[in-house]
């Protein structure tokens, strides 16, 4: 009698969603247009290829935006891709080097003590070469008296302290000189408020003038983040035209040319949108 374990046979993930796809009469193609996900993104979910999305974190987002598109329970399948990632990065024990066995110390002790004993007398051979040597009587010079020196002032007998002042109009150039990187500095660390309104999910990331990351995260559909800091902000959106921004309370739109794809990188200063430079 056999005491073997039968495999399971359930279907994974991918099996799941291409089941439905085919239930609903949906071709990749056709999902891909409708849920704006690439074709090459929908064949890596249905065959378990998850490894070729990218971080879990895209695949996540991917993987409950095309169950909801295909009326599966989003949460039941984001539970079991959670176990598989777990799974699959649970360490292979067998793999595992073994610890070498400490070697004895007696065995060392014999050269330690010789590398101390050459360390002490080179350090003394050392010492006696640097001493320098003392002068016998008959050696020293002689002494000879004192030299006083008499100090005169400077200038003449009773010199003058002057004072130097700056002119006004020393002052004035000097603050006209400055003037331009006080201002660019005051512009710099103008505080920015900035609202993202999502219609679809989409990856998010926000870095305020001094690269201090405010948010790295996807946004979820539906969902409004808002960020205050000092600007210029970078921002970048994995999903552009699902989102819809406001500055300082006033919608302001996407410039096309800070899009590739779906793509957008931003640089977002008071009172303009740009591109971000790659």
């Amino acid at each position: 009698m056999s005491d073997s374990t039968p495999a399971d046979t359930s279907p994974t993930i991918g099996q799941r969603l291409m089941a439905a796809r085919e239930r609903l009469g949906h071709s990749v193609a056709t999902a891909a247009e409708k849920t704006r996900l690439d074709a090459s993104v929908i064949a890596g979910l249905e065959s378990d290829r998850f490894d070729s999305l990218g971080p879990p974190v895209y695949v996540r987002g991917h993987l409950r935006m095309y169950a909801e598109f295909l009326e599966l329970p989003s949460a039941d399948l984001l539970v079991e891709y959670q176990q598989h990632e777990t799974a699959s990065r649970r360490p292979d024990l067998t793999r595992i080097a073994k610890a070498e066995r400490p070697s004895d110390p007696r065995k060392l002790r014999g050269p330690v003590l010789a590398a101390l004993l050459a360390v002490a007398l080179a350090a003394a051979a050392w010492w006696l070469l640097r001493k320098p040597p003392v002068p016998t009587e008959s050696e020293a010079p002689p002494a000879t008296p004192d030299r006083v020196v008499p100090l005169e002032p400077v200038g003449g007998a009773n010199p003058e302290v002057a004072t130097i002042a700056p002119q006004a109009g020393e002052i004035v150039a000097v603050a006209q000189a400055m003037s331009p990187k006080t201002e660019a500095s005051l512009a710099a660390a103008a505080s920015l408020e900035l609202r993202v309104s999502l219609t679809a999910d989409s990856w998010i990331e926000v870095y305020d003038s001094s690269g201090r990351r405010l948010y790295y995260d996807l946004g979820t559909r539906g969902s409004v983040q808002s960020f205050r800091g000092p600007g210029p902000m970078r921002v970048v959106l994995g999903n552009a035209a699902a989102a819809t921004l406001a500055v300082d309370g006033r919608d302001v739109a996407i410039p096309a040319t800070a899009t590739r794809g779906r793509l957008a990188r931003l640089l977002i200063g008071p009172g303009r949108i740009t591109a971000q430079s790659r």
